[in-house]
């Protein structure tokens, strides 16, 4: 059998899908050799050979699929991985022409690596404008720096975690990383009747670690952008934990100690973030959460940029 036959025969039996696609004639199906992209999309994770670019090819469609411009209208059927190193693509003329500047930029930044940085802030409602209460912003270096001065200058703003948390990673690189910090309290006392060989009754307390910070799970593509330049494809999770308060009170144990004890309730905000952007390098996002929560708007600060 034939490459090309054999290929064929791989996208019929992997992307059923795709055969319900074709019936957009503007729409015509491309399948993409890659197995030197693909591996070089896992030179930082330990995978290689066969298993390299099987891993690779499927973080390619997954980028294709979100950051593809002109978009796909149903991504997940019309991208496809094909065996070990192959893309099958069902596109239209301006999106097959995005996917063959997409390659040679992936070709031509070998093991492309991103700096990135992220701050989770807690602010009052009231202090925000209306533009940052909705959609995310970018921003400029110079336009960053005005508006971390405005923070700065702002009552009652939190910083959730502490300082920004720095986060360096390859294309195409999954990560997880956290900036948390905590405090030990007492939320409860188990009590032991009889311990042998005593016979004495003991009262242990339950500590427990409570954190508040950040939660970051990002990844980052180099693809197209006007003309010759190259922008960044970013795709990420952050959660967040703000403390909010922890209130003592006391409580007695049945009859186990003569004195009341103190036990420690937490009160935690909890925020999920997910989003996607294309950026220029240096670029900063601002992302405010959808709601405020007591009063209060979490208010995602991240900057990435092309590392040297």
């Amino acid at each position: 059998m034939g490459i090309g036959i054999a290929l064929v025969f791989l996208v019929a039996m992997a992307a059923p899908g795709l055969q319900e696609l074709e019936r957009d004639e503007a729409a015509t199906l491309e399948v993409y050799a890659l197995p030197d992209v693909a591996a070089r999309l896992t030179g930082s994770e330990q995978a290689t050979g066969e298993l390299g670019e099987r891993v690779g090819i499927q973080l390619l469609a997954e980028s294709v699929r979100m950051f593809a411009d002109p978009p796909f209208a149903h991504p997940r059927d019309a991208v496809q991985p094909v065996g070990a190193g192959n893309l099958a693509v069902l596109a239209t003329p301006a999106q097959h022409a995005w996917m063959r500047r997409f390659i040679d930029l992936q070709r031509r930044a070998v093991l492309a690596r991103f700096e990135s940085e992220w701050h989770l802030f807690s602010i009052p409602e009231a202090a925000l404008g209306a533009a940052e209460r909705g959609e995310p912003r970018l921003l400029d270096p110079k336009a960053a720096r005005r508006f971390r001065e405005r923070l700065e200058r702002l009552p009652e703003v939190r910083s959730v975690g502490g300082p920004p948390l720095g986060i360096s990673f390859f294309a195409g690189q999954k990560r997880e990383d956290r900036l948390e910090r905590g405090r030990q309290v007492v939320t409860d006392y188990r009590i032991w009747d009889h311990v042998e060989p005593t016979g004495e009754r003991l009262v242990d307390p339950i500590v427990e670690n409570v954190n508040e910070g950040l939660v970051v799970r990002p990844r980052a593509i180099l693809v197209p952008g006007v003309g010759d330049e190259a922008r960044i494809g970013l795709e990420f999770v952050l959660e967040g934990t703000e403390i909010i308060a922890i209130e003592s009170f006391e409580t007695t144990l049945a009859g186990a100690l003569d004195e009341p004890v103190t036990i420690g309730l937490p009160e935690l905000q909890k925020v999920n973030m997910a989003s996607k952007v294309v950026v220029r390098s240096g670029t900063t996002v601002v992302f405010p959460y959808r709601d405020a929560i007591g009063g209060r708007r979490f208010v995602a600060v991240l900057m990435i940029r092309l590392a040297d």
